[in-house]
C-alpha cells in the first residue's frame, strides 16, 4: 500500500528473515521488546522487521500462538452448517483443505518517534483485537476485507489482532520531528 522496497543501506544493521523476539539474534537500536506483551509465549515468539524509516525507526512484527483461540465447538458448528448448505446448493467432489493456523501480532516500534500501523486483511471473518484495551480500530468493508490499525507509541511493544490469517497488505508511517508530520516508512522486504 504504497510503500516502496528499502535501500540496502537503511536494513543492513537488522536482521532479515524471522528471528526469535526476546533472542540475542533480535538487534534492536533503541528500545526492547516488552515480554510482557508476549505473555506465556515470549520464547516462542517470532519477530520479523516489516518496515524502515532512514535509520531512525524499524517497526516489527511479533507473532505468536493467538491468547484467547477462536472456540472449536463454535467453528466445528459453523463449518458444519456452511457444509449442509453448500452441499445442498453445488455438490462437489470432496476436498481436503488445510485449516489456517491461528497466529497473534504484535507490533514493536524500535525508534523513537511514534509509528502508526495499519493492515488490511482479505479474510477476516474471525480476525479479532490481541488486546484487552481499544488500541485497534477495525472497520469493516462492503468487500468483505477488514482494515486495522494501531497507533505503536515510541520504544512500545503493542498487541494487535489474533485469528486466522489469509491474505493481507500493509502500510506504516512514522512521525518524523524533522517535518512534524507522519511519513511513510519503506518496506523491509
Amino acid at each position: 500500500m504504497g510503500c516502496v522496497t528499502s535501500s540496502k543501506k537503511d536494513v543492513e544493521a537488522v536482521p532479515s528473515g524471522e528471528v526469535k523476539a526476546l533472542s540475542m539474534d533480535m538487534k534492536t537500536r533503541f528500545a526492547n521488546v516488552d515480554a510482557e506483551v508476549l505473555g506465556d509465549y515470549k520464547d516462542e515468539a517470532m519477530a520479523e522487521l516489516m518496515f524502515v524509516y532512514g535509520r531512525s525507526a524499524n517497526i516489527y512484527i511479533i507473532k505468536t500462538p493467538p491468547f484467547h483461540p477462536a472456540s472449536l465447538h463454535e467453528r466445528k458448528e459453523e463449518e458444519a452448517k456452511n457444509e449442509g448448505e453448500e452441499d445442498k446448493e453445488y455438490p462437489q467432489e470432496e476436498t481436503k483443505e488445510e485449516p489456517v493456523k491461528e497466529v497473534r501480532w504484535a507490533i514493536f516500534n524500535d525508534s523513537k518517534d511514534d509509528a502508526k500501523f495499519e493492515t488490511t486483511f482479505f479474510h477476516a471473518e474471525e480476525l479479532r483485537n490481541a488486546g484487552n484495551g481499544d488500541g485497534v480500530s477495525f472497520v469493516r468493508k462492503e468487500n468483505g476485507s477488514v482494515v486495522a490499525s494501531v497507533y505503536v507509541p515510541a520504544g512500545a511493544t503493542v498487541p494487535f489482532v489474533e485469528g486466522p490469517i489469509m491474505g493481507c497488505m500493509y502500510k506504516c508511517v512514522v512521525h518524523d520531528p524533522k517535518t512534524n508530520a507522519f511519513e511513510f516508512a519503506a518496506a523491509a522486504k
